[in-house]
């Protein structure tokens, strides 16, 4: 069970993941909208065109798994099939879906070690889940077993999260040089609404499925409104914020945790001792 701590980590987390979901649907469909602008403006072909799409369509679409990870662990109540390991299993996230550009690599790099960061932290909030449900029934050997598996994934997630943070600057660099990144957008210029998949082109679309995304959740219709100053900065600052908002999460899971442990050992020692605390 979060500490309180964490808790408030955890919603100014899911704020930050919700804001990136937003700007991610909003870089896509504003950039998509004026190809044919950029077209004239800076000679874009496809092969310009076709990367920051793909990166936010694909952002969209994780942004989301991650704001149900978060919503999970922020619940997080106990169940009953402890006894059993929590298993780490990564949303696969295929490379052959990413082309030799610079931002398609770096976008490859970090949906992967993202899919990693969230497989961790679903296993950890599976593992927290049973522990408290032994402690429900006593189990003392079953909730001590799955504490220590919390701990372990813990102390994974806060490594992998930390370099996913390098990963994120390194991304939001190649979306602020990217030749579309300084395009001001009015919203009412594009003249496109509805679901947000269909703005995309259909080569997109086909590579975002080959990626291992779901692309019928991008069906969701877009809102934006007013002018949009470089959406694809604005996705770069999104996509900073939100992780370093995971970090400070499991920053501060992590020394709740390690309070509650010393807590509980001192706790043991004085029974063991039968005498007053020193």
């Amino acid at each position: 069970m979060l500490g309180p701590g964490a808790k408030t980590a955890a919603r100014d987390e899911r704020d930050a993941w919700k804001r990136l979901q937003i700007d991610a649907t909003a870089a896509g469909a504003l950039t998509s909208g004026v190809v044919g602008i950029a077209a004239v403006a800076i000679g874009a072909a496809a092969a310009v065109t076709a990367p920051p799409l793909l990166v936010a369509g694909a952002m969209a679409w994780w942004a989301q798994r991650k704001l149900v990870t978060i919503e999970r662990k922020i619940e997080d109540p106990p169940r009953l099939d402890f006894g059993k390991p929590s298993v780490v299993a990564p949303h696969p996230v295929h490379r052959e879906a990413f082309g030799s550009d610079p931002l398609e690599q770096v976008a490859f790099q970090f949906l992967r070690d993202l899919s990693s960061a969230i497989a961790l932290e679903e296993a950890m909030i599976v593992a927290d889940e049973r522990r408290q449900g032994a402690q429900l029934l006593r189990r003392s050997d079953e909730a001590a077993a799955h504490a220590a598996e919390v701990t372990g994934l813990m102390e994974s997630l806060w490594v992998r999260t930390e370099a996913l943070r390098g990963i994120a600057r390194e991304l939001g660099r190649h979306l602020r040089r990217h030749p579309l990144s300084k395009l001001e957008v009015a919203w009412a210029d594009v003249e496109r609404n509805g679901p947000f998949v269909d703005m995309l082109p259909a080569d997109v679309q086909a590579r975002l499925f080959r990626a291992g995304i779901d692309v019928e959740w991008l069906s969701r219709d877009v809102e934006v409104s007013g002018v949009t100053r470089e959406p694809l900065g604005r996705l770069a600052a999104a996509t900073n914020a939100a992780v370093q908002k995971s970090l400070d999460f499991a920053g501060t899971a992590r020394a709740e945790m390690r309070g509650a442990e010393h807590e509980l050992d001192d706790n043991e020692d004085y029974a063991d001792g039968g005498g007053e605390r020193g």
